[in-house]
C-alpha cells in the first residue's frame, strides 16, 4: 500500500540553559536534550510518558505521550512517534494501550462500546530530529496530526519536569518555575532556565523566491471567520457594522460571516519571511477559509504556506495503522541527504549569520571598549590641569 508523507521542517531557534535575558546557551544542546529526553522515556510506559500533571495544566490542552521512539547511532538522530490525546471521540479516533512499553504497538480504532485494556484515545505525530543540523521534521499522514507548539511544550516540559540532566542541579521556585545551576573550573553558573523554540523554515532565500516576491506584493490578505451574533455582542464595531448593510446581513441562522481583509503594504524581505514564519501552518486543511497571504501587482494571491519548505514523500507500507519509529526512521535514511539538502543550507546560511552577527557585536563591545579608555585618559589629563592651576593660585586642595 502506498502512503503519502507531507513533510515540514523547522530550525530549531533555540535549545539550551539561558541566563535570565541571555540570547546564549551555556549548557545542553539539541543532542544533549533529545538523549535526556530518550534515556528519561526508556522504560516508561505510554502513560508515564507525558511530562505534566494533568490536574496543574492549562485547561482545554491536548496531553501528549511517548508513543514509540528510535535513536540512529550513525547520525545522532532521533524519531519521535509521540501521541496527541483527543477525548471527543469525532471522526476517526485512535487508541494506544495507557500500559503499553516501547515496541508495544498495539493500536486500535474507537469504537462506543469498548471494553478492556485502558486506552489512550488520539492520534499519532511524527518527529524526526537531527540534532548536527538544528532540524525537526514534522511528519503527516493521513492518519495522524502535526502540532509543533504542542511539540515545544513536551519538550520543555520533559526538561524542565522530568528528565535528569548530567552534571546540573535542578530546583523549583515558590511558584513552580525550574532553575537549573552547574559548575565550571572557572565559574558557578546559577538560575538558569531551559530554552527550546523551533521555526518554520521557509525557502531558500538564495535562490530568488522570496527575493523575487518583494517587488511583486501590493497587499497583505488577512481571511478570518468571525462571529457575527452573540447574547452578549462586545463584537467589534466594525464587525457590526455588517448587520446596517441589507445585502451583507447574515443569514438568520447563520452563527459566523467569512471576511477577508486587504492591506496596502510592502514589507521587506525580513518582513515578509517573518510573516511566513509566524502565520503558515503545517497541518492546514486545504478547505479552510483562515489565511494569510500576498497579493501581487497582477492581482493574484499567494498565502503563505507555499513559502514554508515542505516535501512529500510516497511509502510502500503494508505494516500497522501507525508507523512503528524505527521503520520509519529506515526508510527517511535511506533518502537522508536528498531530503534534508536544502534544511541543511539554510542552516549552515543561519550559522553563518549568527556568527557573524557574534563578531559585529565583539568588535562593537572593543570599539566601546577602546572609546570608553580614551574618555578616561582625558578625563584624568583634565584633572591633572585643574589640580596645577590650583596649586599656581595657590589654593590648598583637599
Amino acid at each position: 500500500m502506498i502512503v503519502t508523507a507531507h513533510l515540514n521542517f523547522f530550525h530549531i531557534s533555540e535549545c539550551g540553559l539561558y541566563k535570565y535575558g541571555g540570547d546564549e546557551p551555556l549548557a545542553l544542546n539539541a543532542f544533549e536534550t533529545f538523549d535526556s529526553i530518550y534515556k528519561w522515556l526508556a522504560d516508561r510506559s505510554m502513560e508515564e510518558t507525558l511530562p505534566w500533571d494533568p490536574s496543574t495544566g492549562r485547561k482545554g490542552m491536548a496531553k501528549c505521550y511517548r508513543h514509540d521512539h528510535y535513536f540512529d547511532n550513525e547520525n545522532n538522530d532521533f524519531l519521535f512517534v509521540l501521541w496527541k490525546s483527543d477525548g471527543s471521540k469525532n471522526g476517526s479516533i485512535l487508541g494506544a494501550s495507557a500500559n503499553s512499553k516501547l515496541g508495544d504497538s498495539e493500536v486500535i480504532e474507537y469504537t462506543s462500546d469498548h471494553k478492556g485494556k485502558k486506552m489512550i484515545w488520539g492520534h499519532p505525530a511524527y518527529y524526526w530530529v537531527i540534532p548536527k543540523i538544528k532540524t525537526i521534521v514534522s511528519i503527516k499522514f493521513d492518519h495522524s496530526v502535526c502540532d509543533s507548539q504542542l511539540f515545544q511544550t513536551w519538550v520543555n516540559a520533559c526538561i524542565n519536569n522530568r528528565a535528569q540532566i548530567p552534571e546540573k542541579t535542578k530546583t523549583f521556585t515558590n511558584n513552580g518555575h525550574t532553575r537549573f545551576e552547574f559548575s565550571t573550573k572557572d565559574q558557578q553558573h546559577t538560575g538558569l532556565n531551559f530554552k527550546f523554540e523551533t521555526k518554520l523554515q521557509t525557502l531558500d532565500t538564495a535562490e530568488g523566491p522570496l527575493l523575487s516576491l518583494v517587488h511583486q506584493i501590493t497587499h497583505i490578505v488577512k481571511r478570518e471567520t468571525v462571529k457575527v451574533k452573540e447574547e452578549a455582542d462586545d463584537r467589534s464595531a466594525w464587525v457590526k457594522f455588517f448587520n446596517k448593510i441589507d445585502f451583507v446581513k447574515p443569514k438568520d441562522k447563520s452563527q459566523t460571516r467569512k471576511i477577508e481583509i486587504r492591506i496596502e503594504a510592502s514589507p521587506n524581505l525580513t518582513e515578509i519571511k517573518k510573516i511566513i514564519q509566524d502565520f503558515s501552518n503545517e497541518d492546514r486543511d486545504p478547505k479552510q477559509w483562515e489565511n494569510v497571504g500576498f497579493e501581487k501587482k497582477d492581482k493574484t494571491t499567494v498565502w503563505v504556506d507555499e513559502y514554508r519548505l515542505s516535501k512529500k514523500l510516497n511509502i510502500n507500507y503494508d505494516g500497522a495503522t501507525v508507523f512503528e519509529a524505527g521503520a520509519l526512521y529506515n526508510f527517511l535514511s535511506q533518502r537522508r541527504a536528498d531530503i534534508l539538502k536544502e534544511s541543511e543550507a539554510i542552516t549552515a546560511d543561519l550559522d553563518a549569520k549568527y556568527i557573524a552577527k557574534r563578531v559585529a557585536q565583539r568588535e562593537a563591545r572593543k570599539s566601546k571598549s577602546k572609546i570608553t579608555k580614551n574618555s578616561d585618559k582625558i578625563t584624568i589629563k583634565e584633572i591633572k590641569n585643574a589640580a596645577n592651576t590650583l596649586e599656581s593660585a595657590n589654593i590648598t586642595k583637599t
